[in-house]
């Protein structure tokens, strides 16, 4: 049998105890925030690639898992910084080799 909540229960918590009350309250403000930033970022990753976030372990020739995205993220900066090191250690090179011509 549906019975209905007593408020005055519920008030008489609140009044007899306020700072767990003000705390479960809190609680439940921050899981909304946090619902509401999850839902933005989905939405917006969705824009980016537009369409559907491929799912882990779906159809051969989706697009790529998670993991591999951020393997493949991890590998192109790696590269990138190989590359900045070669470009840095040519131009050192070339300024020793001018300075010593300059002698």
């Amino acid at each position: 049998m549906l019975v209905a909540i007593d408020t005055s229960t519920v008030t008489d918590f609140v009044n007899d105890h306020p700072a767990p009350a003000y705390g479960i309250a809190a609680a439940v403000i921050l899981l909304f925030i946090l619902l509401l930033m999850v839902n933005r970022r989905q939405k917006s990753q969705k824009q980016e690639s537009g369409a559907a976030p491929a799912i882990s372990g779906g159809a051969p020739g989706s697009e790529l898992s998670r993991k591999e995205a951020r393997r493949a993220k991890r590998e192109e900066k790696a590269m990138v910084k190989a590359d900045a090191k070669a470009a840095k250690k040519k131009a050192r090179e070339e300024d020793k080799q001018a300075k010593e011509q300059a002698r």
